[in-house]
């Protein structure tokens, strides 16, 4: 049933579907959750070391330390990928793991000595 206040049309059950909207979209818009998602998956990668020492694995290659590293990301994040393409204007970017379900791309290096470590900071 419409009411008309200031000379619009208002409708009690009108108001009450808003509000019941407005809280769906609080829901859909909220980024609290995905950002609880991004904070696990950069504190699994803030491990790697331990990871790839619990997991027996004395890197020689940077494939060593990704493969131990998805392995432990797929706990979490079973959708992890090797190598995802991700387009970018010009070009394919692809980082060494990715989560699509993130939308999250992780870049690994890997260095045995310090001058590869300076020439990777550089």
């Amino acid at each position: 049933m419409l009411d008309w206040e200031d000379g619009r049309a208002w409708s009690q059950a009108l108001d009450h579907l808003q509000a019941y909207m407005d809280l769906l979209a609080a829901g859909f818009n909220d980024t609290k959750p995905q950002e609880a998602r991004v904070a696990v998956l950069r504190r699994i990668i803030g491990n790697t070391a331990h990871i790839v020492a619990a997991a027996g694995v004395f890197p020689s290659k940077e494939l060593d330390v990704q493969t131990a590293l998805k392995e432990a990301i797929s706990y979490a994040y079973p959708d992890v990928v090797l190598n995802p393409p991700v387009p970018q204007p010009t070009k394919v970017y692809k980082p060494d793991l990715g989560v699509p379900s993130d939308r999250a791309a992780i870049e690994v290096k890997f260095v045995d000595n310090i001058d590869q470590g300076k020439a990777v900071l550089g």
